[in-house]
This record gives structure tokens, sequence and C-alpha cells, in this order.
């Protein structure tokens, strides 16, 4: 039986060298049944980092922020830094209340399976959630657990309230292009910005569209708006 320390193999001088256990066949005495090994426990301890978010902007369907990931204590290990080279860590977003969310677009980094994969130390200037129903607060974790990062809470400017539908939402659209583009949604489930400029014949429609919506105008839709960013920006009816 070994000590969890491993103890047992701290000869002075030799500590780094690599024990190697066979066993009493003639294949095991040539493919161990045991290997110790030697780790620098510098190279092994998690590096701290911190979330930091700022230009916070909350809209009835949408929440708006930018987002970086800080590394708080560097370790002495010169080399762990070098070997790490760019460190990518993931970034998981849950709502607090009653309400959910769903990350839908952001200006840089990765989104893989409804979470943000982020480079530390590189600012992220717009990510993009989508809310629904009451969602008081935004919980920013690091699902991994690779890092030492604390997780935040965003806090919204107002607690959001779900929409009242109204019967007669389209003699709420004031702009006619908007109304014609909410038509072509609730019609055939979504539309690209392509599409938007063809439906249009407009070049300026899908900018002037996007402010709309991420403005709140469009609250009293009998159906809620996904914005997909994969390929282009593509409005999806939900």
């Amino acid at each position: 039986m070994l000590s969890w320390d491993g103890r047992n193999f701290n000869c002075p001088g030799k500590s780094a060298e690599t024990f190697y256990h066979g066993g009493n066949s003639l294949q095991e005495r040539v493919i161990p049944v045991l290997v110790l090994q030697y780790i620098d426990r510098r190279r092994t301890e998690r590096s701290s980092y911190q979330i930091a978010v700022t230009n916070i902007n909350t809209m009835p369907t949408l929440a708006q922020f930018s987002l970086i990931v800080k590394e708080v204590a560097e370790l002495q290990s010169q080399l762990l830094l070098t070997e790490a080279g760019e460190r990518r860590i993931r970034l998981m977003f849950e709502a607090v209340g009653s309400g959910s969310l769903a990350l839908s677009g952001t200006s840089s980094g990765e989104i893989e399976n409804g979470q943000l994969v982020v480079s530390a130390d590189k600012q992220i200037q717009s990510v993009y959630v989508q809310l629904s129903g009451p969602v008081e607060e935004i919980r920013v974790s690091h699902p991994d657990g690779e890092y030492d990062i604390q997780p935040i809470a965003i806090r919204l400017h107002q607690p959001r309230q779900e929409s009242t539908i109204s019967d007669g939402w389209e003699d709420t659209i004031k702009s006619e292009l908007d109304l014609k583009i909410l038509k072509y949604i609730d019609k055939h489930g979504s539309i690209s910005e392509d599409e938007i400029i063809e439906l249009t014949d407009s070049t300026r429609a899908p900018r002037r569209f996007s402010k709309a919506y991420q403005s709140g105008f469009f609250t009293s839709l009998p159906f809620s708006l996904k914005i997909s960013t994969t390929q282009g920006t593509t409005y999806i009816k939900e």
C-alpha cells in the first residue's frame, strides 16, 4: 500500500526519477503494470481568472453586454504559460428567475452547445442573450472547472415581465417595412438579412429592423424572435 503523497519514493536526489514496477511474468517485466512519474506541482496548479461584464444593455427580449475573462494570479512557472499558449475558457449562462434564456450571438469567441468559449484576456465587445419570461439576473459560470473562476451574476436593469400579447399586434407596428418583415417571419418561420433586402428592396432595411428589434419595439407580437448568427444574421420565430 502506498501513501497518498508518495512519500515512499521521496529519496534525496532521486525524487524526479520515474519508477517502474513489473509483474512476475515475462510480459509484465517488459510492460510495467505500475509507473510513477514525478510532476512539478507548479505545473498542476489551476490559474485563477475573473469574469468582468460591462456595458449592460437590457431590452424586453434581449440582453447585450461586453465581457472579458482576465487572469488575476499569474503562476511562477513560465514554462506552463509557454506550453499553454492561448487559453480557451468555456462559460455557461443561466437565468435567475422564472424565465429562461438562450445565448444567441457574439461578436467574437465561439458558441458551442449553448455555451460561450472565449480566449483569456481578450475583450468580447458584444454578447447577445435571448430572454424569455421574467429574468432578474444572468448567472455566468465556468462549468468545466479547469480553471479557478468564481461565478458572477449580471443584474438586469429592471426585472422583466411577460410581454402582453395583443390580438391587434399589427396595429402596434409603426413602420410598414417592419410590419412586412414580421408578417414574413410569422408565415415562413424565419428570415435572413439577404431575404429582408430582397423582400423590402432596401439595403438599409436589415439595419433598421435590427435597431427596432434591439430597442424593444416588438413586445406585442404573438410570437418571440430569436437571433441566429451561425451563417449571417437570421431572425427565427419561436
